[in-house]
């Protein structure tokens, strides 16, 4: 009975981690057909293909999708999506993602510049230097 017990729950690993697998390497197939149909001017096609790429967890596709809302580079711009994508991929951990959501929170109301600052001080501290430039030129510090 416990043999049996240990290779069901071996299975299971085994069935778990080849989802997480195959899941990478689907984002990871997205997003290198993401940048060929970009690189070919197909800026619709590679939006699509980043945007499946972002809704799976792909953290580099996510402030792609939201930087696309944001410039409206595939004919599409829509802050309130840009802000919602820019704020998955700060609390995600990507230093980008955390100044652009600071910017577009400064560009909606200077009632969000302590949310906004909170955001450059992590992108900071996490060493990207635009975001220790913005917070310098502000008097802030990254603390």
């Amino acid at each position: 009975m416990i043999r049996l017990a240990t290779l069901l729950f071996s299975l299971m690993f085994l069935a778990s981690a080849a989802g997480s697998v195959t899941a990478a390497t689907s984002t990871d197939a997205l997003e290198e057909r993401a940048s060929e149909a970009y690189d070919g001017g197909d800026t619709v096609t590679a939006f699509s293909l980043w945007l499946q790429a972002a809704e799976l967890g792909d953290l580099e596709s996510i402030v792609i999708v939201a930087g696309f809302y944001e410039t409206g580079e595939a004919d599409i711009v829509d802050l309130g999506k840009a802000r919602h994508w820019y704020a998955i991929g700060a609390k995600r951990g990507d230093p980008l993602a955390m100044i652009r959501l600071a910017d577009l929170l400064l560009q909606e109301s200077t009632q969000n510049t302590d949310v906004a600052a909170k955001w450059l001080q992590k992108s900071a501290r996490l060493g990207h230097p635009l975001a220790k430039q913005i917070l310098d030129e502000f008097g802030l510090s990254a603390n």
